[in-house]
């Protein structure tokens, strides 16, 4: 417990002297560019660009989380714990595959993973037998 707490505030001290860093090098201006691009062909604004990658690594990490909050979900449920079930997660979208030895658990392992936060709709991949 004791080593989480000192690397944040570890992190942190670095993070704030960063801050205060003086910059030696004199602000000047960017180069003037030039470009052959009419307003057609010019590339798009940088806050549409950046903004689309940002909600796509948001996106991403929303998918992360979900598929974190059910892994845990699934390891936690009496029945599923000793489970080998794989969770894939794409815009909320929950993928399990894997096997478990009953349609019981089967259900109760999509049951499990629609009750966590974030996930929009479960697919079942599973293969139902002992064999």
């Amino acid at each position: 417990m004791r080593m989480p707490i000192l690397t944040l505030a570890l992190v942190s001290a670095l993070g704030v002297t960063a801050c205060n860093r003086n910059n030696d090098t004199p602000n000047t201006p960017p180069a003037p560019t030039t470009s052959n691009a009419t307003p057609e062909t010019a590339a798009p604004p940088a806050s549409t660009t950046t903004g689309q990658s940002s909600s796509t690594a948001t996106d991403a990490l929303q998918d992360t989380a979900i598929t974190a909050k059910v892994k845990a979900a699934l390891a936690t449920t009496d029945d599923l714990k000793d489970s080998a079930i794989s969770v894939e997660t794409t815009d909320g979208k929950v993928v399990l595959t894997g096997k478990l030895p009953d349609e019981t658990q089967h259900q109760k392992a999509k049951d499990v993973v629609r009750g966590v936060e974030g996930v929009r709709d479960v697919e079942s991949r599973i293969v139902i037998g002992n064999s």
